[in-house]
């Protein structure tokens, strides 16, 4: 399992990269914020349009692809230590995360329709790596907290 895992040094600017990514698309998300700096001619491989037809706002795109890098950075960096234990509590976290991401995509094809199923559908694309990363991290941080109160 750890030959698949990122060296530890990126585990810090892997977390950075996450929060602020995830912040800031709460922002955009709640608040529909499209900084002008980031509007240019879209490339549009699909549909009716040309290739670079369209105006888009680049932010969504960026977003994502850095919440993306950086959970991967963040979940999948080696800790200093890689025990049995963090290789049990990396595949129960992803298993946990996995099973909260399809309860919450099973609640919402039951309760969720129109437009607003396409922007839970475009947010549960990202819920299996913010659970899995948020969990990992918190149970490794409550473990390590416990052991430094026991000494």
């Amino acid at each position: 399992m750890t030959r698949f895992l990122l060296s530890n040094k990126l585990k810090v600017p892997g977390l950075i990269i996450f929060f602020s990514s995830l912040i800031i698309g709460l922002i955009d998300l709640f608040y529909a914020w499209e900084p002008v700096f980031l509007n240019a001619k879209a490339f549009n491989i699909f549909g009716n349009s040309g290739f670079l037809d369209n105006i888009n706002n680049y932010l969504d795109e960026i977003i994502s692809l850095l919440l993306i890098i950086g959970g991967i950075m963040a979940g999948f960096s080696k800790e200093k230590i890689e025990d049995e234990y963090i290789s049990k509590l990396r595949l129960e976290s992803l298993a946990w995360s996995i099973y909260l991401n399809y309860a919450i995509l099973f609640l919402a094809i039951i309760l969720v329709s129109g437009l607003d199923f396409i922007t839970v559908m475009m947010a549960n694309m990202f819920t299996v790596l913010i659970f899995f990363v948020i969990r990992f991290n918190l149970v490794l941080y409550i473990k390590s907290r416990r052991m430094n109160n026991e000494k």
